[in-house]
């Protein structure tokens, strides 16, 4: 963890040398992405030079406002908080009135990404600073993110690294000195944007999921079959189609990130595909285990879909 958390910083600090900017701006909502992203932003250019914003909504736990509050303090960061609530109502209401009728659950959720985003450009435009997207490796590879909402920004620091692997960044980082509560890092996943939303209520667990990403997108020449078989094991055949499914879909999102991730087409199995490799599990199964997908390779619901 040591040599990846020192090629972050040296990363961050080359790209802060590059474009002349010694402020950041990010929005820290109380889970890990923008915790870790804060952290490291403190290490590179020192807390006093981190403006980091809270924008809470109805979805916003008391115990997230709690961990950010405590890792702005840890971190010595410039801390705000604003109840964007009212905002979302007015937008929400003005939508219903377009629409002629009640936007859909994902057009709501949606909107909170992009309010927050707006007031985190708004603030780096009044003050000055860079705005800082705070998504993961395998959020962007499978969708799970917001065009011009959470992956707003005009740099991504962590979007190199799979989610699990900054849970155990994490880790390694507040050994040194304790610079994250212990509660961001052992909770549930949640993006807060909806009641009792946890990721992996649309996602397979990340010590999955991410075991299928690095498959199928970092794995050159393998046996895809044998090596599931083998090093995942057969049962999570399931998860292999939704998380196939999501990264096919979300090719446009994963060419968002400055450039970063670009998926191949042809890389990305189908559920049919899956089918071949895996007949013994049935289509039934992969619905029944998968709420996501609505019929043999139909669109897979996701956070991120517009």
């Amino acid at each position: 963890m040591e040599n990846l958390w020192n090629e972050l910083k040296q990363k961050f600090k080359s790209y802060c040398k590059e474009n002349k900017f010694n402020k950041v701006i990010l929005g820290l909502s109380g889970g890990l992405d923008s915790a870790i992203t804060a952290v490291l932003a403190a290490d590179v250019l020192g807390g006093e030079n981190v403006t980091a914003i809270m924008m809470r909504t109805k979805y916003t736990s008391p115990l997230s406002l709690e961990i950010a509050r405590e890792i702005a303090k840890l971190n010595n960061l410039k801390y705000y908080e604003s109840d964007i609530q009212n905002l979302i109502d007015t937008e929400t209401v003005y939508l219903n009135n377009l629409f002629g009728e009640e936007p859909k659950n994902i057009v709501l959720e949606n909107l909170q990404a992009r309010a927050r985003a707006k007031i985190l450009m708004a603030w780096s435009n009044h003050f000055g600073g860079v705005v800082l997207a705070c998504s993961n490796k395998s959020e962007i590879l499978t969708g799970y993110c917001t065009i011009y909402g959470d992956t707003c920004g005009a740099f991504m620091p962590i979007g190199s690294v799979y989610k699990s692997d900054i849970f155990e960044l994490a880790k390694w980082r507040n050994n040194i000195n304790r610079v994250l509560p212990s509660e961001v890092i052992i909770r549930a996943p949640s993006a807060e944007l909806a009641l009792n939303q946890k990721d992996e209520n649309t996602l397979p667990p990340y010590s999955v999921l991410d075991k299928i990403l690095k498959l199928s997108f970092e794995e050159i020449g393998i046996k895809l079959k044998e090596t599931i078989e083998t090093q995942i094991g057969i049962n999570v055949a399931v998860g292999i189609a939704n998380s196939k499914m999501l990264a096919k879909l979300a090719t446009h999102k994963a060419k968002l990130g400055n450039g970063t991730y670009y998926i191949e087409e042809k890389n990305v199995v189908t559920i049919k595909e899956l089918q071949e490799l895996f007949p013994e599990v049935s289509l039934m199964t992969i619905h029944r285990d998968l709420d996501v997908l609505e019929a043999a390779g139909s669109v897979v619901k996701f956070r991120g879909g517009a």
